[in-house]
């Protein structure tokens, strides 16, 4: 059965991400660095860009009622399972956010800005008494581009500048005509990715809005439609939705 390039192109880019997916890639990038060392954690160091740091300074980690990327970052390196990608920290246990925690009171992990103009930059370098390992991602939440262990790079690459999983070819297939007439004809059985991920997102839009998380924004915007402030429609609806739904499924374009 043939599958239109338009669908295959939905199922590249759309991700499940557990949490913001800023925080969640440090922990990734941290969890990747704690599997290519041996003994117990020392100490981690994360540099990362200005944009990562904005967006994931406030946000709330999944599985915790903690904020921080000092604290998540050593929550990476405990108990983050690389292979999981975006869902990194399903695994995570009461004991591993207390040892978590334990890092950040110590000062045993650190955070700084990295000296770089990109847009999404995450560098962690995990220390223990015998080694070290530091991992890069780049230009999307999931694009390792340097894995280096005791000054030895292991594994180099990534996608230049890959702010797409879907390749050049299938995206130069977009087009406005084409996207309209997908849209009109396509059959809405293949469209499940699409509709579980607004299922997600209003789900966790609304639990946002129930809840103090982060900064608040969803239910600042709320409040501001009912003192009349912003106007009571469906653009106003969907932004104070947005900022805690964007957690859950993410189109990854953070480079766009």
């Amino acid at each position: 059965m043939h599958t239109h390039p338009f669908i295959h192109i939905l199922k590249t880019e759309l991700v499940v991400a557990l949490g913001c997916t800023e925080p969640v890639a440090i922990a990734l990038a941290a969890a990747k660095a704690r599997s290519y060392v041996k003994g117990p954690i020392e100490k981690v160091t994360v540099h990362a860009s200005a944009g990562i740091i904005k967006n994931a300074l406030a946000v709330g980690i999944p599985g915790t009622n903690l904020t921080g990327i000092d604290f998540v970052a050593a929550l990476g390196a405990i108990a983050g399972n690389a292979d999981k990608q975006l869902e990194v920290l399903a695994d995570i246990q009461p004991s591993d956010v207390t040892m978590a925690q334990g890092m950040v009171e110590q000062g045993l992990s650190v955070v700084h800005l990295a000296d770089t103009t990109r847009k999404l930059y995450i560098e962690v370098v995990v220390h223990t008494e015998q080694s070290y390992a530091k991992v890069v991602i780049t230009d999307n939440h999931t694009n390792i581009t340097l894995v280096e262990v005791n000054g030895k790079v292991v594994e180099s690459g990534g996608c230049a500048n890959a702010s797409f999983k879907s390749s050049k070819e299938e995206r130069g297939e977009l087009s406005i005509d084409g996207i309209v007439d997908f849209v009109n004809t396509v059959d809405l059985a293949e469209l499940q990715l699409v509709k579980q991920s607004i299922e997600l997102n209003r789900k966790a839009g609304l639990d946002g809005l129930a809840n103090d998380y982060g900064l608040q924004v969803g239910k600042t915007i709320k409040e501001n439609v009912q003192r009349g402030i912003l106007s009571n429609d469906l653009i106003s609806h969907a932004m104070a939705l947005l900022p805690r739904g964007q957690m859950v499924v993410w189109l990854d374009q953070a480079c766009l």
